[in-house]
């Protein structure tokens, strides 16, 4: 899980997931990238950050709601942002080479 605001540079990209666990759907993408991961599929690193104490995070990166996906670049520049993704959606995004 990240910190309050512990963001690393990054060799290529990684991705901050916003979770709350009061919602059902990062809940469920939680377990989604869980599977990924132990099945070998995931290429992409993954942060959890806990929506409910990552007001500067939140901020930084303009997130206002949970289960939001914060792509970033090498340097922690967000490239991309998406809420509420489907499943094909994520799959696309964390096992994907770049």
């Amino acid at each position: 899980e990240v910190g309050e605001f512990d963001i690393l540079f990054f060799y290529k990209r990684a991705v901050l997931f916003f979770v709350s666990e009061d919602d059902p759907f990062s809940l469920d993408h939680h377990a989604f990238i869980n599977d990924l991961f132990i099945s070998g599929f995931l290429k992409v690193p993954v942060y959890r950050v806990d929506f409910a104490t990552s007001a500067a995070a939140k901020l930084a990166y303009g997130v206002i709601v949970p289960d939001t996906f914060v792509v970033l670049d090498e340097t922690s520049r967000r490239v991309q942002t998406i809420i509420h993704p489907g499943e094909a959606e994520l799959r696309a995004l964390l096992t994907a080479s770049r």
